[in-house]
């Protein structure tokens, strides 16, 4: 009787064994397929008065996210400031990010004439009407295989070219 038990108790903790070994590996395989994510902020001033948005773009992993470039055709985007390196053609802004924390401000037109008394975009001193391309650019970026981002937008008052 004593034969019955014992086998019976071993396997019981070797099924257990077993099964907890199966659930770690579970979790640490999981673990390891998840894809890099990195922090992706934009914010943004108005200044009614000159019909202009101060936009500032913040990055927590430059090394995920290496180069964001945007066309600036119709010199829409001003006074381009960041961290990292940044080429300015005539038609064409390309950043390389630096690794780590990463930024990269500009003053952004809003209002935009068509034709005369046509807009796609207009700012006045009490609202304005744009899509958001307007004031962030759409654009080709490089990244690491497989890594995405976590992006928020918002408003933030005193948001200025010469602060992070």
């Amino acid at each position: 009787m004593m034969l019955l038990f014992a086998p019976t108790r071993a396997l019981r903790w070797l099924i257990h064994c077993g099964l907890l070994s199966m659930a770690l590996l579970a979790l640490t395989t999981q673990a390891a397929d998840k894809p890099p994510s990195y922090t992706l902020k934009y914010q943004w001033e108005f200044e009614p008065e000159a019909e202009r948005a101060n936009v500032r773009i913040l990055i927590d992993k430059g090394e995920l996210l290496r180069q964001y470039r945007f066309r600036n055709s119709d010199q829409r985007y001003a006074y381009v400031k960041g961290n990292g390196n940044i080429t300015l053609t005539d038609d064409e802004v390309i950043w390389d990010l630096p690794e780590g924390e990463a930024w990269l401000s500009f003053q952004a037109k809003v209002t935009h004439q068509k034709d005369p008394g046509e807009f796609d975009a207009l700012m006045t001193k009490d609202w304005a009407v744009f899509r958001g391309d307007d004031i962030v650019p759409a654009g080709p970026t490089t990244e690491v295989p497989g890594a995405y981002a976590n992006a928020t937008t918002g408003y933030h008052p005193a948001t200025r070219l010469d602060q992070r």
